[in-house]
């Protein structure tokens, strides 16, 4: 018989999975090893991204950093702008010119990611502007929703 609440086994380590498909040291490891590999050039951001990503129980809790040069076909809408995530998956960039400091940006993401599963609009990561120097958070497009 076929249990739906039965997260399983992960079939590298053994370990009971948290989620379904989901092993937490398997994930944890991985990310571990990929934190060499990219950098937001902000030892507090990383930081952040790296014990989200380590403390992450399913793949919906983590959150990337997003090189801005890898977005796509940016389209300014109001105080925010869309880009294309996967195929046709939009999601939004948003920015906070009124945060007077990095600490206000920090808190504001640890406020977005701990009302996310009480739908809040899902956070994917963070990029940051180079040519206005400014970190944004990279979020699921609501077509009509506000941020």
């Amino acid at each position: 018989m076929f249990q739906f609440n039965n997260p399983g086994k992960c079939s590298k380590c053994y370990q009971n999975n948290i989620e379904r498909s989901w092993c937490h040291p398997c994930n944890a490891k991985r990310f571990q090893n990929e934190f060499g590999k990219w950098t937001s050039e902000d030892r507090e951001i990383d930081e952040l991204i790296q014990q989200i990503q380590l403390n992450a129980n399913k793949y919906q809790e983590i959150i990337k950093w997003i090189p801005f040069g890898r977005l796509e076909n940016i389209t300014y809408l109001a105080k925010g702008v869309v880009w294309n995530r996967h195929g046709k998956q939009k999601v939004c960039l948003k920015s906070f010119s009124n945060l007077t400091n990095k600490i206000d940006f920090l808190q504001e993401i640890k406020n977005q990611l701990k009302f996310r599963d009480k739908n809040a609009i899902a956070i994917y990561g963070i990029t940051k502007n180079p040519t206005k120097n400014e970190h944004m958070m990279v979020m699921n497009y609501a077509e009509y929703g506000s941020l």
